[in-house]
């Protein structure tokens, strides 16, 4: 019986020692991926969050690595009033894509709606820099910053 709880542990513990290893989505599923990103958001903008967050669920089957997939997922939840989960999924696109301008300003925005306002002031100043005038999402962040600067004076 010792051998056996042994020998199981010692299982587990290999186990949970070797590196893991995601193989990248093909370029077919890639592609199918992004498509499906872009039909998501179009829901989005239509307000159907939970169409939206089906369509996006297959896009992350598809491809796992896609960053912008689990950001626009995050603004998805923060639109079905989840803004913790939203603030979640949002942050693990950043981590696959750090510099995804959008990213970092929906991030502020689902920090500030958490009331986390030094990861929000973070996200904001770290988009900055990247979002120049003709950026196309200069308007979402000076709108977070104006937000966060409200939120800040009361």
């Amino acid at each position: 019986m010792k051998l056996f709880h042994f020998l199981c542990i010692a299982f587990i513990c290999t186990t949970l020692s070797a590196p893991l290893s995601v193989e990248a989505a093909s370029p077919e599923y890639t592609a199918l991926s992004q498509k499906l990103v872009e039909q998501a958001t179009q829901l989005l903008n239509k307000k159907d969050t939970t169409k939206a967050n089906n369509i996006l669920n297959l896009a992350l089957t598809a491809d796992p690595a896609n960053a912008r997939a689990y950001i626009i997922k995050g603004q998805a939840m923060r639109l079905a009033n989840k803004p913790a989960e939203g603030l979640r999924l949002i942050t693990i696109g950043l981590e696959i894509e750090p510099l995804n301008v959008e990213g970092l300003i929906l991030q502020g925005q689902a920090a500030l709606d958490v009331k986390d306002f030094k990861k929000a002031q973070a996200s904001f100043k770290q988009a900055a820099p990247l979002c120049m005038r003709d950026c196309p999402h200069a308007a979402a962040l000076v709108e977070g910053v104006a937000r966060m600067n409200t939120k800040n004076n009361e």
